[in-house]
């Protein structure tokens, strides 16, 4: 048995011993779960009693509706998605970028054209 699976053994055991769970799994909650539940807040309930009803941290809930207030409808992308204008910030950025090489190659072609000039 290699080190790492004695390792992973030992953590396993001394939580068992400790009354710890097993590693939790993070909760992944759509985009429309996610307005759901900031609507259900707007529309006066309580945040406590959304959270309570859902199962859901309150203070994941505070952030959502914080979002939700600033983004509005664009607030929850998914992972991996770019809300629309940090999208064509990035886009620009590369387009930038390439031109800015293209510049540095052309200028190292205009030394190399212009030595054989001379």
């Amino acid at each position: 048995m290699d080190t790492e699976n004695w390792e992973f053994i030992k953590y396993n055991n001394l939580n068992n011993l400790l009354g710890v769970s097993k590693m939790t799994k993070r909760k992944i909650y759509d985009k429309e779960f996610k307005l759901e539940a900031v609507q259900l807040v707007e529309s006066g309930k309580r945040v406590a009693e959304v959270a309570r009803e859902l199962d859901l941290a309150e203070q994941t809930l505070h952030n959502w509706v914080k979002k939700f207030s600033k983004d509005g409808e664009v607030a929850f992308v998914g992972s991996g998605n770019l809300k629309p204008e940090d999208k064509e910030n990035k886009e620009l950025e590369k387009r930038i970028r390439d031109l800015e090489e293209e510049n540095a190659i052309l200028k190292k072609a205009m030394g190399i054209f212009a030595k054989d000039r001379k």
